[in-house]
């Protein structure tokens, strides 16, 4: 009902880490426990802070990565991947993609950060540069239409905190909280995704559902200030106009 723009690839950030969890839910078994890699602490933040040789479930990881958009969980959760690790689940992320029609779409990370690549030497030092995770507007609506299709997503993307908790060895918890602020206000919001990369800038994709229309509003904005503030008056118009 409105659109600018939504055929131009753009990065998309964090946004991505909904891709990630429709692979996770649908290739690993969210009761598994998964051992925490020696050296998740250089993931880039935003972290959730898990330890080297924590134990915790995939369904615990899953809230990390999407209450608090912690890096952190979402690298530990595609290493952990069963059909060849980080690359792997990463190939698997783009099979999802395209079998959805998110055919735009094409990620490096299952985070959202940049992926780093060297290029080659020159005077003694390496030259390297960054690949951004990217997609277009209309390709994030659809993985957006899709995610939230998973009650698991829908759910933990509502969450404004929780509480994740080891599985053996030494105990710890981490008191997650959602930076989503549209969570906040008195909005029938359905399912949320922020994003932010220097790249990337601030981005959302929002799901609100309008009962007395019985009607479902998708609102994608990317690379804008004031995202939260946007999603919201486009929702409001939306509503108000059909």
């Amino acid at each position: 009902v409105l659109a600018r723009n939504i055929s131009e690839q753009l990065p998309i950030a964090s946004i991505t880490k909904l891709l990630t969890a429709m692979t996770v839910i649908d290739e690993m078994k969210l009761a598994r426990v998964i051992k925490v890699p020696a050296d998740i602490r250089k993931v880039p933040r935003h972290r959730v802070g898990i330890r080297p040789g924590d134990h915790l479930s995939v369904k615990d990881l899953l809230h990390g990565m999407l209450i608090e958009s912690g890096n952190d969980c979402a690298e530990a959760l595609a290493r952990a991947y069963a059909k060849g690790g980080h690359s792997g689940f990463v190939r698997a992320m783009n099979r999802k993609a395209a079998l959805i029609g998110a055919s735009k779409t094409l990620v490096y990370t299952p985070s959202g950060l940049d992926k780093r690549i060297t290029l080659g030497m020159k005077n003694g030092r390496k030259l390297r540069t960054k690949k951004p995770n990217i997609a277009t507007a209309s390709d994030v609506a659809i993985i957006a239409r899709h995610a939230f299709r998973y009650p698991l997503i829908r759910k933990i993307s509502s969450m404004k905190r929780y509480t994740m908790r080891t599985r053996g060895g030494k105990k710890r918890v981490y008191a997650l909280r959602s930076n989503d602020r549209l969570l906040d206000r008195p909005l029938p919001l359905a399912g949320a995704k922020t994003g932010y990369t220097n790249q990337a800038g601030r981005c959302i994709v929002a799901l609100f559902k309008d009962e007395k229309k019985a009607k479902n509003y998708v609102v994608v904005v990317l690379n804008t200030r004031r995202h939260f503030k946007a999603a919201e008056k486009i929702y409001h118009w939306a509503c108000k106009t059909f």
